[in-house]
């Protein structure tokens, strides 16, 4: 893969993650009784395997550490210091007392890299950095090897998390959750090998009937709340998930290529929709609380949006959830694409 060409359909799999992500954030997904199920199973899952696709290691290490340093911890850093500034002006005036956080609090999330309610999904970017420092430094032992080994490596990274795992119990780092993404990470490098006798129609029609199945025995699951139930299916739901939306990614970009522009682009800057749509819903919450309109519809306010009380997983579409659900997304995009309009201004 090189680095100066973009890959299209890898950029509308990017696109699709983080959207989902977006999109299950809000707390307004339509439908959400059965979208989210679906979702959850691929919307984290595929930045790994995307991430194992296109996996380089390069033949220094410490070059590639510091690479993936300045991108990953970099941004880690970065949309923190941004978090916590919005968080700061907000959190006295914030419609309930979710956001009244000590600074000692702040600071330690920060640190051990778990995950802040000023900024939920940061946790993601250190797992994911410590995953591939893991990889990159057993790679080269793996190469020397059959790739049968390399797949039962995979799932010694999974089985090990498995057994380490505990549900809502939120470790240092992720080092759980590194296990699983070092594994998938490993699965994705094994896709790329092998894509040619993957992506076929034959493969495509049997890992729909194995998602479909899965989804509906598994229902809704959570990675980082290690929330997993059917440990075989939690698996196996997520490897089908992510391997539906880069092989449909593919079809999509054949077929309807300059249709997808959107996408593509937030696809290339899926680094900061993912880590600006957090405090961007909740800076929109507190607006929102300074008319009235949150108390006045007896709602609560959460860590990103508000929710009426009668408000939960719907298996409807309604005019006011679409409605929350159109305008929370539009100002997670609007909010990513003034950052990059900053960037790019910065840049020159």
């Amino acid at each position: 893969m090189q680095k100066n060409k973009r890959i299209g359909w890898i950029d509308i799999a990017r696109g699709v993650g983080v959207l989902s992500i977006i999109f299950s954030h809000t707390g307004y997904l339509p439908l959400s009784a059965y979208l989210t199920p679906v979702i959850h199973t691929f919307m984290i899952p595929v930045f790994l395997f995307i991430g194992g696709y296109l996996f380089q290691p390069g033949a220094n290490f410490l070059s590639f550490a510091k690479n993936k340093i300045n991108k990953l911890l970099g941004a880690y850093v970065i949309f923190f210091l941004i978090s916590s500034i919005i968080w700061f002006f907000i959190r006295s005036g914030y419609s309930s007392s979710i956001l009244d956080i000590p600074y000692q609090t702040l600071l330690t999330g920060f640190v051990l890299g778990k995950g802040t309610m000023i900024n939920g999904p940061l946790w993601f970017l250190t797992a994911y950095f410590s995953s591939l420092i893991l990889v990159r430094s057993i790679y080269y032992w793996g190469e020397k090897r059959n790739r049968v080994n390399k797949l039962l490596l995979a799932f010694f990274f999974i089985l090990l998390f498995l057994i380490l795992k505990k549900e809502t119990i939120f470790t240092p780092f992720s080092y759980d959750l590194v296990l699983l993404f070092s594994g998938y990470l490993l699965l994705g490098r094994l896709l790329y090998i092998y894509r040619k006798r993957l992506f076929t129609a034959r493969f495509l029609l049997l890992t729909i009937i194995i998602f479909i199945l899965g989804v509906f025995r598994n229902g809704e699951t959570n990675i980082y709340s290690r929330v997993i139930h059917n440990p075989v299916l939690f698996i196996i739901n997520s490897l089908s998930g992510s391997f539906l939306v880069l092989y449909f990614s593919q079809t999509l970009e054949k077929i309807f290529n300059k249709y997808l522009k959107f996408i593509k682009y937030t696809g290339r800057n899926s680094l900061v929709f993912f880590s600006i749509h957090w405090p961007a819903m909740q800076l929109s919450t507190f607006l929102l609380g300074l008319t009235g309109i949150i108390n006045q519809t007896n709602s609560v306010a959460t860590s990103t949006n508000f929710f009426f009380p009668t408000v939960g997983p719907s298996s409807q579409v309604t005019l006011i959830r679409l409605s929350l659900f159109i305008s929370y997304t539009l100002v997670s995009l609007f909010s990513g694409w003034v950052v990059i309009l900053f960037m790019n201004y910065k840049r020159g």
